[in-house]
């Protein structure tokens, strides 16, 4: 008999997952850098929602009592923070989706919000950002400024 004390799946995780994705959007159409903990929290939230559906569906037909929720937290901001780590460094990745498709979508990633951190009084990325240009060159120098504030090395050390 499956153990039933565990939390049902709940409407809240994906309506967390829709507002914190709008919250994303804005970011990015308003050219505002979220700070570290915003941007942590969005992508728990919003790709975490559906990995915390997924083990509470498991949960519900699981006789095992221990509470995963947390390692599902984890999960999410490694699979988030490494999914925008081979948008830019992955020649596989690149061939897929493209060289730094992020950046193309004028998105913040983890290593965007670093270096903006890092280096409050550059634009250089941020007018990158707002071009949601495709042109390699130009998405070459936003590479190079990540490199500049030690945003890989950073991530690395996460």
């Amino acid at each position: 008999m499956p153990f039933l004390s565990h939390k049902l799946p709940s409407i809240d995780d994906i309506q967390d997952g829709s507002i914190l994705q709008g919250m994303d959007l804005s970011w990015r159409d308003s050219s505002t850098c979220p700070t570290m903990p915003e941007y942590l929290k969005m992508i728990s939230n919003k790709t975490g929602g559906l990995f915390r559906i997924t083990i509470r569906l498991m949960q519900l037909e699981s006789t095992c009592s221990r509470d995963n929720i947390q390692l599902v937290e984890i999960l999410a901001k490694l699979y988030q923070i490494r999914d925008d780590y081979k948008n830019l460094r992955s020649d596989v990745y690149a061939q897929q989706k493209g060289v730094c498709d992020d950046t193309t979508e004028g998105k913040f990633s983890f290593f965007i919000v670093h270096n903006v951190q890092v280096d409050p009084d550059s634009k250089v990325v941020r007018n990158v950002l707002q071009q949601k240009t495709d042109d390699g060159r130009i998405k070459e120098s936003v590479i190079l400024c990540l490199e500049s504030t030690h945003s890989f090395q950073y991530t690395e050390e996460v």
